[in-house]
């Protein structure tokens, strides 16, 4: 089986993420958007390319969650050394 990817566009990609922790927050409006950015990153990564989804974690988090690495085999991590 093959992998297609629903998001290869980065603006759609940091939509679906805004528009997934708008609705979090909306649910949950006692937890810190922290608590659970990451978590959200990460499903919607892996509705990505690759290239797609690294760049959405390195704008959204900084890094690239161990979760989206294992996923993508082969992608590079983020260096913080900047």
């Amino acid at each position: 089986m093959t992998f297609i990817a629903e998001l290869t566009d980065f603006d759609a990609a940091q939509q679906a993420f805004q528009d997934s922790m708008s609705d979090v927050a909306g649910d949950n409006p006692e937890m810190e958007s922290d608590d659970y950015a990451a978590d959200i990153v990460v499903s919607v990564a892996m509705r990505c390319d690759q290239e797609t989804a690294r760049e959405l974690c390195r704008c959204e988090l900084g890094y690239v969650p161990q979760e989206v690495l294992r996923y993508f085999p082969g992608m590079k991590p983020v260096s913080l050394d900047w």
